[in-house]
């Protein structure tokens, strides 16, 4: 949706509006009128939902109110000159049902509604927030509960939509829910995910008092993670690359020629663009991109090869590279992971990252890419890996190639190098020996 050009006249809009905002202590004559005669404001329905609103207590009190007083309400509706009301919907909708002949009402001291603001999203907001002050200094609702919450957050996300032509931002949602409620923007969050999936018997269960954590899973169709064995007899992915060397070549082969044609990329006059030093892309640029051509590289060779492999295009959280039709029912997907590094100088300064829960994992296959983007020069190793050799940090988690070294280099079965060399020096720290990339071709 394109933006719309406000701007000019906001400020104008603004200055004549900041005079006819309600000021609640001012509003206090008392006046007798006729339920039948006052008008419901056309945007209320929007704040509140009328229809599906439970007035059996407020009708009670009324109806006592009445008895005891010769009047049914305490609190006064309020309401323009036009008799447009502004607080106390519920209130006249129950003097209607029971036959009240009179209603205690107020008028605010200036003729607020305008028919403009049902078509202009600027003066619809103004409206809206007149709306909303008139009825909140007064208990005619609860204005906290979740219902009332996301029906006045969906109205006002949008009328943002509609007035900026841009959703709103995380940020501004979570401003929203820290300004006008007093819930916890996680819930919150979930709770407007919720309230946009029209998910409105689930947000019953939470104000009934289910955990807002169960329902939300429940609308989000969230399944319990299956529990699935190990697989002990999987297929040996080092010994198949081990005596497949072509293979080994082809991988590398086909993600550096794709990472080669992205780099030489043109934007305006500029070759090598992604790398510009005024204009390029961000620092993990070139680490986060050759993992996706090393993932899809060794996907598609090994489907070339016949098997059915699968980059995690579907959803997040999925292994780099599966390889379905020799996974089994009941136990972990053949997978191999794809992890890229920056050559740090040696390889006891080389450190491989990953998400936290990889310490955790039973023995699978990783390839291990270091590059050195200055020389173009990479060391590639298909290595067998288990939680031993990471380290947890926080929410991630870190191999060293020194720890690499130490579990795995002396073992000849954990491992095959694709592309360069290892070796240790002379105060026993292990080194990374890169290659060109030009001697794979």
């Amino acid at each position: 949706m394109p933006q719309a050009n406000y701007e000019p006249k906001i400020q104008k809009i603004v200055q004549n509006y900041s005079k006819h905002m309600p000021d609640p202590n001012k509003i206090q004559v008392m006046i007798w009128m006729d339920p039948k005669k006052l008008k419901p404001h056309p945007l209320n329905s929007e704040l509140y939902d009328f229809e599906d609103d439970d007035r059996e207590d407020l009708t009670n009190s009324m109806i006592l109110c009445q008895q005891e007083n010769g009047y049914p309400n305490n609190d006064l509706v309020i309401i323009d000159e036009n008799n447009y009301i502004y607080s106390g919907h519920r209130r006249t909708k129950v003097a209607l049902d029971e036959g009240f002949k009179q209603i205690r009402c107020t008028r605010t001291q200036q003729d607020f509604f305008d028919k403009k603001c049902l078509t202009d999203p600027i003066l619809k907001e103004m409206e809206l927030e007149k709306l909303e002050k008139l009825n909140e200094p007064f208990v005619k609702r609860d204005e906290t509960s979740w219902k009332v919450v996301l029906r006045k957050y969906s109205v006002f996300a949008k009328l943002y939509l509609e007035k900026e032509g841009k959703p709103h931002t995380h940020k501004q949602r979570n401003d929203w829910c820290r300004d006008k409620t007093k819930h916890i923007v996680g819930n919150f969050k979930k709770m407007v995910e919720i309230y946009t999936r029209k998910r409105f018997d689930l947000i019953d269960k939470v104000m009934q008092g289910s955990s807002i954590n169960d329902v939300y899973k429940e609308a989000m169709n969230v399944q319990p993670k299956s529990k699935v064995k190990y697989d002990k007899n999987r297929k040996d992915w080092i010994e198949y690359f081990k005596s497949n060397i072509a293979l080994q070549k082809k991988v590398m082969m086909y993600a550096n020629d794709t990472m080669e044609q992205m780099l030489k990329c043109k934007m305006g006059n500029t070759t090598s663009a992604m790398l510009d030093d005024k204009h390029g892309w961000e620092q993990p640029f070139v680490s986060t991109t050759l993992s996706n051509c090393y993932m899809s590289a060794l996907s598609l060779v090994l489907a070339e090869e016949g098997y059915d492999s699968r980059t995690p295009r579907e959803e997040p959280g999925l292994a780099d590279v599966r390889i379905l039709d020799i996974s089994k029912n009941g136990y972990e997907w053949e997978r191999i992971e794809v992890k890229v590094a920056e050559f740090k100088g040696a390889g006891s300064k080389t450190t491989i990252y990953s998400g936290g829960g990889t310490y955790r994992i039973k023995p699978h296959p990783f390839l291990i890419v270091i590059h050195d983007e200055d020389t173009k020069r990479q060391f590639v190793l298909l290595s067998d890996l288990t939680g031993k050799d990471w380290n947890q940090s926080g929410n991630k988690c870190e191999m060293s190639m020194n720890i690499w070294h130490d579990n795995h280099f002396d073992n000849k079965d954990d491992y095959v190098i694709f592309h360069g060399d290892g070796y240790l020096d002379n105060k026993d720290k292990f080194q990374i020996q890169c290659v060109p990339i030009e001697e794979t071709k």
